[in-house]
């Protein structure tokens, strides 16, 4: 707020909560075996040729095959395109498998037990990578020699307090300190050199005892001082780690080396060091040797089966440094990973010691074998999106073949409802008869969803066999799941998450794997089973049914569109209102909130996903004292109820024709 003093008209900008965006509802997520790529990550696609790129495997002629034939026919890829195919825009994708990658484990210096600094993992998992071999050797940027601690000496001509004259001061730098040179160094008196014009000198302070005639000399480095200067900086960088080597000023004749991790390095050599690794030795710079800093990195070797092997040298576990083990290797055999628990060994124990021959195997490659993935696997699949926020529908073509089926659809509900942001979609089993042993009626009783998170899709879709070469392309049959995740977002897309999707074409097949009739489908649909249909006279597949796999006695949660909505309106207000989040619980709020919330749903309704002539006949939004008595503000909470009512789709169209005298009269109930 301004000073109000003088007169005048005065601007204050209030920055508004905002209006409430709606959320994604079409982003679909599937999980199943593949060819190649990453297993268990989800990876994000907008295309199936980004598909075929990540998962599928390059063929002699250039193409990408991404299709599963053996042990048997496996659905992902099947799946993908049928969402591409009807609409689809974005998706995750998720392998599952039982491939290995072989891994090599390099490991510190630590004792008595060694850590895993970092993990070698090939890229292509599988029995290939057991033939790579990893070398570990010691490297040096600076050369086993090092490089120098920059040394001076002059002679003082001439002084006035902390002013000096020299005959030479071209050795020195501002920032050297400096003390007395002859005799016994006094590592009490010293000074830092501040200001070097020709051969005069300024110090910090006077150096006790220094008199005209007298020699300086760079002094002796202490334990406690964290910079001093080179004579060069090669192969030192920040993050470098180095041994310091030298004469012991404090016993003369004696080497002594001591560990530095290098913090800066600036163009006039001086370098800082960290404060730990404690140093204890005072480093002697009037000996006839200057001290040395030696770095201490290390080389990978990574051998492939065939070709050359590649080289990376001088690498360091330091991030600071140009060559971070996680960044400079760029292997086209083996990926860099971190260590699944990090290590906490300090220096010198940290660093990486040289291995003598091949670095030994932590992982055997094992080649994929997806007609052994068990339920668990796909449980582990579906487990990796659980961090993934915009996913909203979810499929696995896979599921309905294996001989863990309900298990793993079971997982995918139970998922959903966990999750309460997404929707499951589920595929009959392939031959299911409509009714009796083993039928889809059999099925439907089995994957009851509470609250509707999921729906169930008969029969299977019959589509041109894409491994077909013959001059009469074959037929295959594939779940329908995929298409159906590519028709809702179509829908979405074209009429909002409200509308049914149903009543809609199939697109990208040729037929059914059963053509149903009327009374087939009539007890289906009560069950909860979504028919997809061919009519008599067409040939065009048809989406026929959107019930959800809730007891058909719950009628809230009967209708996909209704529960997709409301995901939708619970999801958007959520992420909408965060904003609230620890603002004072008062009136103020209370108003904002109903304002924010309000406009959204009159949005939603305007849009016809909400029934009712006007808006306050479609919805309620209630903040008051009643629900937020002090008892219940006292504990932070803020309780909001909100009412809607959502549009159904129109199932069942009556039309009841009567006579009168004028004719016909039709009207709809």
């Amino acid at each position: 707020m301004p000073i109000l003093d003088v007169p005048g008209v005065y601007i204050d900008e209030v920055t508004s909560p905002g209006v409430i965006a709606g959320v994604g509802t079409s982003t679909a997520a599937f999980v199943g075996p593949a060819l190649a790529g990453p297993i268990n990550q989800p990876r994000r696609i907008s295309s199936f040729d980004e598909f075929l790129q990540l998962y599928g495997q390059p063929q002699a002629d250039g193409t990408i095959n991404p299709y599963i034939v053996t042990p048997r026919v496996f659905y992902l890829a099947h799946g993908v395109r049928g969402f591409y195919e009807n609409g689809g825009k974005q998706a995750y994708v998720v392998r599952v498998g039982t491939a290995r990658a072989a891994a090599w484990d390099i490991v510190n210096g630590n004792t008595p037990t060694a850590e895993t600094a970092f993990r070698l993992q090939a890229k292509q998992e599988g029995l290939s990578g057991n033939n790579i071999t990893i070398q570990v050797q010691a490297a040096s940027a600076t050369g086993a020699p090092g490089v120098s601690v920059a040394t001076a000496t002059a002679n003082v001509t001439a002084m006035n307090g902390i002013n000096l004259t020299v005959n030479d001061a071209s050795s020195f730098r501002v920032g050297d300190v400096v003390t007395e040179s002859g005799g016994t160094e006094n590592f009490g008196n010293r000074a830092t050199i501040t200001q070097i014009q020709g051969n005069n000198i300024t110090l910090s302070n006077t150096i006790p005892g220094l008199a005209a005639t007298e020699n300086i000399r760079i002094a002796s480095i202490l334990p406690e001082q964290t910079t001093f200067r080179l004579a060069a900086t090669t192969g030192i960088f920040p993050g470098t780690v180095a041994q310091i080597s030298g004469d012991d000023a404090d016993n003369p004749g004696t080497t002594v080396n001591e560990y530095v991790l290098v913090q800066t390095v600036d163009a006039g050599g001086f370098v800082t060091v960290a404060p730990t690794p404690a140093r204890a030795t005072r480093y002697n710079l009037a000996a006839a040797t200057a001290p040395v800093l030696i770095s201490e990195e290390f080389r990978l070797i990574v051998t492939p089966p065939s070709g050359p092997a590649e080289t990376f040298d001088n690498l360091s576990l330091s991030a600071p440094h140009p060559n971070y083990v996680f960044t400079a290797v760029n292997s086209g055999w083996v990926d860099v990973l971190p260590p699944s628990t990090p290590p906490t060994a300090g220096i010198p124990e940290s660093l990486i010691p040289a291995v003598a021959g091949n670095v030994t195997a932590a992982v055997t490659g094992v080649n994929d074998d997806p007609g052994s993935l068990t339920s668990a696997g796909f449980q582990t699949g579906i487990d990796a999106l659980r961090n993934i926020d915009d996913v909203n529908i979810l499929a696995i073509p896979d599921a309905a073949a294996h001989p863990e089926a309900l298990t793993i659809q079971l997982a995918l509900i139970n998922h959903c409802l966990l999750k309460r942001d997404r929707f499951a979609i589920l595929d009959s089993r392939l031959g299911a008869p409509p009714s009796g042993p083993g039928s889809v009626e059999e099925h439907v009783l089995q994957v009851r969803s509470d609250r509707g998170f999921a729906a169930l899709y008969y029969p299977w879709l019959t589509v041109r066999d894409p491994m077909s070469t013959g001059p009469i392309p074959r037929t295959m049959l594939v779940p329908p799941s995929g298409a159906m995740a590519g028709i809702y977002a179509r829908v979405d897309g074209e009429r909002g998450v409200h509308k049914a999707p149903a009543n809609t074409d199939v697109r990208g097949v040729l037929g059914l794997e059963r053509v149903l009739s009327d009374g087939q489908h009539g007890p289906l649909n009560l069950l909860g089973v979504d028919v997809l249909r061919i009519f008599p006279g067409q040939a065009q597949v048809t989406v026929w049914g959107a019930r959800t796999t809730i007891d058909p006695n719950i009628t809230d949660w009967l209708y996909v569109n209704v529960r997709r909505l409301m995901l939708y309106i619970e999801e958007s207000i959520e992420e909408g209102i965060r904003w609230a989040v620890f603002e004072p619980n008062g009136l103020p709020l209370w108003q904002k909130l109903k304002r924010n919330i309000t406009e959204f749903l009159t949005r939603v309704w305007r849009d016809g996903a909400l029934f009712g002539a006007t808006a306050e006949k479609a919805f309620y939004v209630r903040i008051d004292e009643a629900l937020n008595p002090p008892s219940t503000r006292a504990l932070g909470r803020l309780y909001i109820e909100i009412g809607v009512a959502p549009v159904r789709p129109a199932e069942f169209i009556i039309v009841r024709i009567g006579l009168w005298d004028g004719g016909a009269s039709i009207s709809e109930s």
